[in-house]
This record gives structure tokens, C-alpha cells and sequence, in this order.
């Protein structure tokens, strides 16, 4: 049975004391886990089997985009208004350099470059986390496989401990994300 999914948008108006939420059709059939908007118009969707949305008109229309895969996509983030970046399972990073007219480029950003490390892992309580490169502004963030964010920190040191005792037990991803790269790691929380 092929499911529906659907994207909402928030409508605020002046003087309303109330967010109104209307319903957006989707041109998939297939889930969202994240969106970014790089303007109150210019939004990005991503989800399962390598899917990516994008709107111009502030979400009511939404237009499918080449991801070129088919894996998971987790997350979407924009850091410049042409530089974009989706991350999903099997330590899938995609890149666009031209505002989102995709396909992307994944060529130079493949797990072989990956530079964290979590250990333990699996772990119940405390991980450390270890990555050769830590620019100023580096964010971390652990999301489980729908997307959604359990935990964020900004992070300064090139390791760091984290008590993770209290998220849930299963798979979830780590992401570091800088001004400059994208990271991420399968962890399993026990």
C-alpha cells in the first residue's frame, strides 16, 4: 500500500495571536525528514530513497530534484545561499554549488575524508567523539533515523565527551557541521 505524505506550511499573519497550518501536496510519495529555507521563498525537502524537494514560492508548490541516489536523506542545510549540503545513511553526503539546480556532487565529500570518530559505539551512557579537524564554529548534533534532532552542541575541541544516557536506545547519526564540511557517523545508543 503506497502511503501519502503531505508537507505543511506555516502561515503567520499580522495581528493573529494563532499559526495556521495548511496542507501541501507533495510530488512523492515517499517520507520527508528535513526542510531548509534559504529565504522566505526558496525552500529545500529531503527524505527516503534519495529524495529532494524544492519549492520557489514559498512551499506552495514543490518541484522533485535529482539527488542521483536512493538512499535515506537525513537532513538539508544551506550555509550560503548557493552552497548546499543533504546528508543520509551509509555516510551519504551530497553538495550543490549552484543553489540548489541539482544534480550534486558528491566527489569530494566521501567517508574516506570522514575525520570523526565515536567510540564506544555502541554505548549506553557517555561517547567521546574525535575529529582531526575543529574550526571555530562546528556543530554537533545526534538525529535519529527519521531525521529528527535528539541532541545539539557546539563544539570547540577536537574531542569531546557526551553523556548520551539520556536518548533513546537505536541507531541514530552524529553530525558535525562547520562552515566548511559536513561529517557524519552511524552511532547505535543501547
Amino acid at each position: 500500500m503506497k502511503k501519502s505524505y503531505i508537507i505543511l506550511v506555516a502561515m503567520f499573519a499580522l495581528n493573529v495571536a494563532y499559526a495556521q497550518w495548511l496542507q501541501q501536496n507533495s510530488p512523492t510519495g515517499y517520507g520527508l525528514n528535513s526542510v531548509y529555507f534559504t529565504d522566505e521563498n526558496t525552500g529545500f525537502a529531503v527524505g527516503d530513497n534519495g529524495t529532494i524537494l524544492k519549492t520557489t514560492n514559498g512551499g506552495i508548490n514543490w518541484l522533485t530534484q535529482n539527488s542521483g541516489t536512493d538512499v535515506i536523506l537525513l537532513s538539508v542545510h544551506f550555509p550560503t545561499v548557493d552552497t548546499g549540503y543533504a546528508v543520509g545513511v551509509g555516510e551519504t553526503i551530497l553538495k550543490t554549488v549552484n543553489g540548489g539546480g541539482f544534480p550534486v556532487s558528491s566527489n569530494d565529500l566521501t567517508s574516506k575524508s570522514n575525520t570523526l570518530k565515536i567510540y564506544p559505539n555502541p554505548s549506553s551512557d557517555f561517547i567521546t567523539i574525535k575529529t582531526s579537524t575543529i574550526p571555530i564554529k562546528s556543530e554537533l548534533s545526534i538525529c535519529n533515523l527519521h531525521g529528527h534532532e535528539l541532541m545539539t552542541r557546539q563544539i570547540t575541541e577536537p574531542k569531546t565527551i557526551l553523556n548520551i544516557s539520556n536518548l533513546p536506545s537505536g541507531v541514530c547519526f552524529l553530525r558535525l557541521t562547520n562552515d566548511r564540511t559536513v561529517e557524519v557517523e552511524k552511532m547505535i545508543k543501547q
